[in-house]
């Protein structure tokens, strides 16, 4: 690999840390993802730094080239990653309906409780005063 391409790599990698350790600082991803992202940056960096052993891995796994390879490697990366989102967006909308429910439960209580104190104060609705 040429050398402004293995620092413009790295310098990516690097820019993609930062982000990372940024959106964790205000709490917009949870550190679950973050240690995926930055384990996803520091295997690219290394990938990157020793590009002969990258160049062995692509030749076992009957790859063309460096590119080919990334490129191939962040697909699978991106198809995990929507398919772990999707069961994890599946989980919280079945979670959603369970609470929905169970508010319209509570409100219909609530509203029958109302109905039952209104006809024990005699049906005027007011209470003591």
């Amino acid at each position: 690999m040429i050398l402004s391409t293995k620092l413009l790599a790295l310098i990516a990698c690097l820019a993609l840390a930062v982000v990372v350790f940024e959106l964790v600082r205000k709490k917009r991803i949870r550190e679950e993802y973050s240690i995926l992202w930055l384990g996803v940056t520091v295997a690219s960096a290394v990938l990157i730094l020793f590009d002969r052993v990258t160049l062995r891995l692509i030749k076992l796994a009957g790859g063309v080239n460096l590119a080919s390879f990334f490129f191939f490697g962040g697909l699978v990366f991106s198809v995990v990653m929507l398919l772990n989102l999707t069961v994890r967006i599946s989980e919280i909308k079945r979670k959603q309906n369970v609470l929905l429910q169970e508010a319209g439960l509570m409100r219909e209580h609530i509203e029958r409780l109302e109905r039952e104190m209104v006809q024990i104060r005699g049906g005027s609705g007011k209470g003591p005063q």
